[in-house]
C-alpha cells in the first residue's frame, strides 16, 4: 500500500520469500487481530513524504524467524523529509531476530508498548544508518508497560554492533522509564526453546 491509510483486521498473511505487509509513505497503518508470517520482515514501513505516520498494531502475531528478519521495520530513503512516527503496540507477539528495526529515520520516533511479548536475539531495537551514534537517542522515545521480554543477547543493536544494554534493568536506565508491570526471562538458547516455530492460541486464524 502506498500513500494511503491502511487498516487490516483479523487477517492471516504468509510471505515465505519477502515482507508480509509493505506500507510506503502513508499516514496511518492499523493492524488488529492479524497473524503475519514471513522469512523477511513482517511489517515494513517507509516514511519520509508525510509530516506524520501513525502505526497501531494490536492483538497481532508478527513471526519472522529468518536470521536477517525483523518483526517491524521503519525506514526512509536518502531524500526523505522529516516525518514524526508514532508507534503503538498493544498485546502483540513479536517473534523475530530483531523485534523492531529502524533505519535512518528523518524525524522523531515515539514507541508506546503495552502488554506485548518480545522474542528476539539481535535486538529489541536495532538502529542503522543514523548520522552519528547519538542521533537515534535524541529522536527516539520508548514508553513501556506490562511487557514480557524473552531475549537472548543484545537488547539494543547499533549498526550491527552489540551494546551494554542487555537486560530489563539496563533498558529501563536507557529510557529513564520504569516500565511498570514488565518483566524479562533469562537467556535462552534457541528459537525452538522460545516457541518461535509454533503458533500462539491467542492468534489463530479466524
Amino acid at each position: 500500500c502506498e500513500r494511503a491509510n491502511l487498516s487490516l483486521t483479523d487477517c492471516r498473511l504468509s510471505a515465505p520469500d519477502g515482507a508480509g505487509v509493505v506500507y510506503r509513505n502513508g499516514g496511518e497503518l492499523s493492524l488488529n487481530g492479524c497473524h503475519i508470517e514471513t522469512d523477511g520482515t513482517a511489517v515494513s514501513v517507509e516514511v519520509g513524504e508525510k509530516p506524520t505516520c501513525q502505526i497501531r498494531i494490536a492483538n497481532t502475531l508478527l513471526e519472522s524467524p529468518a536470521p536477517s528478519s525483523a518483526g517491524l521495520a521503519l525506514w526512509a530513503s536518502a531524500i526523505g523529509q522529516p516525518t514524526t512516527a508514532e508507534v503503538e503496540l498493544t498485546n502483540t507477539i513479536f517473534r523475530a531476530n530483531r523485534a523492531i528495526a529502524l533505519t535512518a529515520l528523518p524525524g522523531s520516533l515515539r514507541i508506546a508498548a503495552r502488554g506485548n511479548d518480545f522474542f528476539f536475539h539481535d535486538g529489541l531495537l536495532a538502529f542503522a544508518g543514523y548520522a552519528d551514534r547519538q542521533t537515534w537517542r535524541r529522536t527516539t522515545t520508548w514508553e513501556g508497560h506490562d511487557n514480557r521480554y524473552h531475549g537472548s543477547g543484545m537488547w539494543l543493536n547499533l549498526d550491527g554492533r552489540a551494546t551494554e544494554v542487555n537486560s530489563l534493568a539496563a533498558w529501563r536506565d536507557l529510557w529513564r522509564n520504569a516500565e511498570p508491570g514488565s518483566h524479562a526471562d533469562g537467556e535462552v538458547s534457541s528459537y525452538n526453546s522460545l516457541g518461535l516455530g509454533g503458533s500462539d492460541s491467542r492468534f489463530q486464524a479466524r
